[in-house]
């Protein structure tokens, strides 16, 4: 046997990431013409994709990190605002489009072509970044509803 040795380095911590995906967005006719109400639920799984606890389809929150304060699934840091993209096609090349931040987790879109569908998208950033977006046709977002009508005319 040879002689006993530390390890370098003696301690690590993990690093910090950008935020996983919001979750559950939800979409509404908003209360004015060409506005549509939108809400959603923060990170619970981290930017990997693998839930710390719990299924991909009900996700249990992630622990801090180590010496951390914050849950993996936010990247370690404070989420610091929310994305929100919107765009009347669903592959997001519509000529409709548009984008707001928020540090709330809802937000009013307004301005929009009255009638007409919209399809939204959310992601969530921290000092590190921008994490991924949850869009309409990810399966792994637990979307309820993210295609609406803007009010119509009165």
């Amino acid at each position: 046997l040879g002689t006993f040795s530390y390890s370098d380095p003696v301690v690590a911590a993990p690093i910090l990431e950008v935020p996983g995906k919001p979750h559950t967005i939800f979409a509404v006719v908003g209360d004015t013409t060409g506005s549509i109400s939108v809400s959603w639920l923060r990170p619970r799984i981290p930017w990997h994709t693998v839930p710390c606890s719990g299924f991909a389809a009900a996700p249990n929150d992630c622990p801090t990190a180590l010496g951390g304060g914050l849950a993996m699934s936010h990247g370690g840091t404070d989420i610091t605002e929310y994305v929100v993209s919107y765009n009347e096609q669903a592959d997001f090349n519509g000529f409709d489009h548009g984008e707001q931040t928020t540090t709330s987790l809802s937000t009013v879109l307004t301005s929009l072509t009255a009638g007409r569908t919209y399809y939204i998208r959310v992601l969530a950033r921290n000092a590190q970044g921008s994490g991924e977006y949850c869009s309409h046709t990810d399966a792994n977002c637990l979307i309820t509803t993210t295609a609406v009508f803007a009010t119509a005319q009165v």
